[in-house]
């Protein structure tokens, strides 16, 4: 069995960079954020998501885990 070479993969991503797309951000946000179906206290609202998840020009809290 042989295996093909792909190329190069790139860490699932908390920037906008080398292919990364913030994968981070939006799964926080998506996860957490306050909506139709979901209302506070049960979601944080948007200041938070901000320090949580990021936003342009800053990590956030999860972009900043492992560093």
């Amino acid at each position: 069995m042989s295996l093909a070479n792909g190329g190069g993969a790139f860490a699932y991503g908390a920037v906008r960079f080398l292919g990364q797309d913030t994968e981070h951000e939006r799964i926080t946000r998506r996860a957490l954020s306050c909506g139709d179906d979901v209302a506070a206290p049960d979601c944080f609202e948007t200041k938070t998501l901000d320090k949580l998840a990021g936003e342009k020009g800053a990590f956030g809290g999860v972009g900043l885990i492992g560093r």
